[in-house]
């Protein structure tokens, strides 16, 4: 599953990330209790859009990605 990470009508800019946070974690929870298996994309769209300068781009996804704390979260992935 892809959640998008950018803002509808701007997408030039990177959606909040405590709301992000709250997005992903109500998605794995709900995954979870249909037992259902997950893998979800985020927080890639700073690589796709171009956003920001690229020598800040993987330390903004890597923070983004690491401070998102949840229960069974087995994967995590980062562009090189």
């Amino acid at each position: 599953m892809n959640l998008e990470d950018t803002i509808d009508d701007r997408p030039d800019l990177l959606a909040d990330l405590n709301l992000q946070k709250e997005k992903i974690r109500a998605v794995i929870e709900t995954s979870a209790r249909a037992g259902v298996a997950l893998v979800l994309n985020a927080r890639t769209d700073v690589f796709l859009a171009s956003i920001g300068a690229a020598e800040t781009r993987l330390a903004r996804t890597s923070s983004a990605s690491m401070h998102i704390e949840t229960p069974g979260r087995n994967a995590c992935s980062l562009p090189e």
